[in-house]
């Protein structure tokens, strides 16, 4: 048995022998939450309390079965962790009888969400032109995220975008219904009206478990929070690990109010906070401290460590964003020359928007740097591998209309758009699923007899794997329809680099369905678990962090992790802080947060950039640095400046400008001022309300219709003469 006290600090050890009851860790980065949280799972395993009645929640598989390792090799005991959203579906599966689903329901990805949202425009008339399908998917995304349904939706319209959105929105619910699928929020929101809608059920799962424990708290939305409620609401023994200042994910419906309130929403609740950082250099904590104590809307806290003092952080002031590569590229070798025990997976390069990875990826393709893009092309997205799931999903359940259409001419067999748009035509005036329409390929009279034959070719194929599918094991069925379609002659039988990729895909997929037969918590594997578990998957979840090559992702993509190296570049105004967030305050102190989590990755050297001039979605711009770069203290950062400064031409090269906030409160803002925006133009202020940062500025900026009132800290504003 391990000596819990001996390894942990004393406000570790406190929180993981803290008694029953709500307990709130506010755990700063590096500061051992996941050493935490398992060893306070394993503590309550040696108080007699089953592993199968404590339910411990966090964001990603990855996250989940890291922390069950942990816990095994701690106790010797097994206690499954999982998502919100794959106890959801455990749940939903277990209790379909209560559903209006069936039980091979499938879970739609982002693709077939779309794919669902554009026929259900398509049949109200409603142009993808000026709408994008996209906007509709965040709508019913944020919607599900606050358990508000197509019904509860549309008794809130108050205009005619919102009556567009309420439509599209009962269409799009009606056809998950018809073709028995959910969607990856429909999880979490079917789950919480389960409970509410079932007392029944609701209290059978109250006394299934005696504790909950939910890892990253800050990120839970408002369904998350409310299914927690529900399910410790008898017991009240809720332990919850989180960090207000990583709070990143307002974008996906994250709620930092469920952290912040925690100790008002659970009476009673405890509170310990976690200061001191294992992870990073006191360098690094110093700037990450300077940076976030510039929010207002936080838990006070200050990280501190006993680790080194370490280098000062590097900032460098590019020419443009080729020349930003190069100089990456350079100080990377420049790093592992002088350390032969840093390996090119120590280092990450943290961008804010995709759009900067293409320069990037040209740089490190020339120099001939191993590296790797996550979130570029996940694996469950790329071509043949959605190709073969879909043949799967329909196995699964026929009324999967999405997936029928991807397949039917999948390899091609000759059933081209007429035939098919022929066929749908059929199965909407008989309101069947395309499945069934096929079925009766021979009886659609506007059908020729040889794509007659041919639907009826396709359909054997189809019933042939239906058919096998309850003899065989998944990992047969996947090499089955490989096989049997013809897929790898048919699609990838060309010697070039891409299709022999493809092909190694195929084969990784195969040895995806073997892990899951070898590995499912299901009683009896299935091919709906294996589809399940693909629905859950995520990029960070396929990241092979031991590959040798130099990562390069979104900050968004880092919480939990850590590197020796962490380079953050386009440290520029909008783009870091993002110009979304540009006009609203709580916005911008997500950006910082944001900053924040960035810096707190790296343990040994962190590097920081931004380019006078950058071509950002087609438009070359003199860029503005980042008003995080002023907040970092002269002392800590070491200042280098492009060789080809030359370049830049009379103009200097700009100076990391200092705190925008005091030059507003010393010099201030007068109605009838002229002044510039950088990204709204020249305007004129009409009135100021308030004094100093919070003041609001009334503009009528020349090129806007409309005023606009911006707070005077944020403006980002220059006075013209």
């Amino acid at each position: 048995m391990t000596d819990f006290k001996k390894e942990l600090n004393p406000l570790q050890y406190k929180a993981v022998i803290h008694p029953d009851g709500p307990l709130l860790i506010v755990a700063g980065a590096g500061s051992g939450k996941t050493r935490v949280l398992t060893y306070r799972i394993a503590h309550l395993t040696t108080r007699n309390i089953s592993p199968s009645r404590i339910l411990a929640v966090t964001f990603t598989n990855k996250a989940a079965g890291e922390m069950a390792k942990r816990v095994d090799k701690l106790v010797n005991a097994y206690v499954p962790v999982s998502t919100f959203h794959s106890f959801c579906l455990r749940v939903l599966r277990k209790e379909n009888d209560r559903l209006p689903y069936a039980d091979n329901f499938v879970v739609y990805d982002k693709s077939d969400q779309l794919t669902l949202i554009k026929d259900c425009m398509r049949r109200l008339n409603v142009s993808d032109k000026h709408t994008k399908p996209k906007m509709f998917a965040n709508e019913f995304n944020h919607a599900k995220n606050k358990l508000i349904t197509a019904g509860k939706f549309a008794e809130k319209i108050n205009d005619y975008k919102k009556e567009v959105v309420a439509n599209v929105y009962k269409e799009y619910e009606a056809a998950l219904l018809k073709a028995n699928a959910m969607d990856f929020d429909d999880l979490i929101m079917q789950c919480v009206l389960l409970f509410q809608n079932n007392s029944d059920i609701l209290e059978k799962y109250q006394n299934k478990f005696d504790h909950m424990l939910i890892d990253e708290f800050q990120d839970t939305n408002f369904a998350q929070y409310t299914l927690a409620k529900l399910l410790v609401d008898k017991h009240k023994n809720i332990c919850v690990v989180g960090d207000p200042d990583q709070s990143i994910y307002k974008f996906r419906g994250a709620d930092i109010r469920n952290i912040l309130d925690f100790e008002h929403d659970f009476k009673g609740a405890d509170l310990i906070t976690l200061e001191q950082n294992y992870r990073s250099t006191a360098t690094v904590l110093n700037v990450a401290n300077d940076i976030i104590s510039n929010n207002k809307n936080r838990k006070e806290k200050k990280l501190w460590t006993e680790n080194e003092e370490g280098e000062q952080i590097c900032v460098y002031k590019a020419m443009d964003e080729h020349d930003e590569a190069e100089f990456v590229i350079n100080h990377i070798r420049e790093q592992m020359s002088g350390n032969p025990e840093l390996s090119l997976n120590d280092i990450v390069v943290f961008h804010r928007i995709h759009a900067l990875t293409r320069v990037f990826e040209d740089h490190f393709r020339r120099a001939r740097m191993p590296h790797v893009i996550l979130g570029d092309v996940g694996f469950y997205n790329r071509r043949e591998i959605r190709d073969i799931v879909a043949y799967l999903r329909v196995i699964a359940n026929q009324a999967d209309d999405v997936n029928f259409k991807r397949i039917i001419n999948t390899p091609h067999r000759g059933i081209g758009s007429t035939t098919q748009e022929t066929l749908a035509r059929y199965a909407r005036s008989c309101n069947i699923t395309l499945f069934e329409a096929a079925e009766n390929a021979e009886s659609v009279s506007n059908l020729s007899k040889a794509a007659q034959r041919k639907i009826v070719k396709f359909m054997q194929l189809i019933k042939g794997f239906c058919n096998a599918k309850s003899k065989l094991t998944t990992t047969e069925l996947v090499k089955k329809v490989i096989d049997d379609i013809n897929y790898i002659e048919k699609v990838c039988s060309s010697n070039d680099l891409q299709d022999r990729t493809r092909i190694e895909n195929i084969k990784e997929l195969i040895s995806a369905a073997a892990e899951y037969d070898n590995t499912s918590e299901d009683e009896i594997p299935s091919i709906e678990g294996f589809l399940h578990e693909v629905a859950l998957s995520s990029d960070i979840d396929n990241w092979n962090e031991s590959e040798e090559s130099v990562t390069l992702m979104t900050i968004h993509n880092a919480k939990g992790l850590e590197f020796p190296v962490v380079y953050i570049i386009g440290m520029e105004e909008n783009l870091f802080p993002h110009y979304n967030s540009s006009d609203d305050p709580t916005d911008i102190e997500e950006e910082r947060r944001l900053c924040y989590v960035g810096m707190t990755r790296a343990k040994k050297r962190l590097s920081l950039s931004c380019a006078y001039h950058r071509t950002v979605f087609g438009q070359r711009k003199v860029r503005e640095p980042s008003r995080f770069l002023s907040e970092i203290p002269d002392e800590f950062i070491e200042v280098r400046i492009s060789e080809h400064r030359d370049s830049f031409g009379a103009e200097e090269v700009p100076p990391v400008p200092k705190s925008k906030k005091s030059q507003n409160a010393k010099g201030g803002y007068s109605a009838g001022q002229r002044v510039v925006h950088s990204h709204f133009g020249n305007g004129k202020i009409e009135s100021v309300t308030g004094k100093g940062d919070s003041a609001r500025l009334t503009i009528q900026f020349d090129s806007l219709p409309n005023p606009k009132v911006l707070v005077a800290q944020y403006a980002k504003l220059r006075s013209l003469k």
